[in-house]
């Protein structure tokens, strides 16, 4: 997405050059990020996800154009949700995370063959979690049901207690961040450019203030990919709201997890 390309740009390009104090290379800074948020706000300015009033077909095709059509559309989602589940809180659905052991398993979303998959509410330091299964039959994807969990009860257990404490306590998250921190960025261009920086311990804040660790809620998506690495885990979180689009990678040492990559 350009919005979150942008954002990055900037990110690296403050980290790379703030520091340097040239006048030159900070005009030239400026004149980028002025280019970038005039074209966004061009962008933006003819941008309408919902603008027809009927459903597009392909709805069903993949289970994530369903899932944000249904999230963002009080009827649709009557529609296509059993009557005894309480869809209320799935209208108010920002931020998602689909965990998994490595950046390949986040490719099993784009699988048109899928026929359930598991969307699990989180709020952080709650013990009960709320899961929802979806299922497609007919060519259709429907809400089929929902149930109350213990957190002790889901296979990521130990790994979600664990991001509780870290997105919610500054100190305790810097405390298990490893420094220098590898920052990787795809720029949009004719190449697909990555650019390849790292974050010290004194520009982690900065980092930090620009998008979201922390939430009141996370909506975890369960396609059906591996969860079984106990020493690694990709984290892809993806802002509904805001168009963010990025992923962290944690390591476990001993009984330590610890932030070692972010990737756009």
């Amino acid at each position: 997405m350009r919005i979150l390309v942008c954002f990055f740009s900037i990110a690296a390009c403050s980290l790379l050059l703030g520091c340097t104090g040239s006048n030159d290379a900070q005009a030239d800074a400026s004149d980028t990020l002025s280019v970038c948020f005039e074209e966004e706000a061009e962008e933006l300015d003819e941008l309408d996800l919902w603008e027809e009033d009927t459903v597009p077909v392909t709805v069903d095709e993949v289970f994530d154009d369903f899932f944000f059509r249904l999230v963002s559309d009080p009827e649709f989602l009557r529609e296509r949700s059993n009557d005894t589940i309480d869809v209320s809180p799935l209208l108010h659905v920002d931020l998602c995370a689909v965990p998994g052991d490595r950046m390949n398993d986040m490719e099993v979303a784009k699988d048109t063959s899928l026929r359930k998959v598991l969307i699990t509410r989180f709020v952080p330091h709650d013990s009960i979690v709320k899961r929802y299964t979806f299922g497609r039959s007919d060519g259709k994807w429907r809400l089929e049901d929902d149930e109350d969990l213990k957190v002790g009860a889901t296979p990521l257990a130990q790994f979600l207690q664990f991001f509780s404490h870290w997105s919610t306590d500054s100190a305790f998250q810097t405390a298990h961040v490893i420094f220098p921190l590898s920052l990787r960025v795809e720029l949009e261009d004719e190449d697909g450019e990555e650019v390849d920086t790292q974050v010290s311990r004194d520009e982690w804040p900065l980092l930090t203030n620009d998008y979201p660790l922390a939430a009141d809620t996370l909506w975890l998506m369960d396609y059906g990919q591996p969860q079984i690495s106990q020493n690694r885990k990709v984290l892809q979180l993806r802002g509904l709201s805001n168009g963010l689009f990025f992923t962290l990678k944690f390591d476990r040492t001993g009984d330590e997890w610890r932030l070692f990559e972010i990737e756009n």
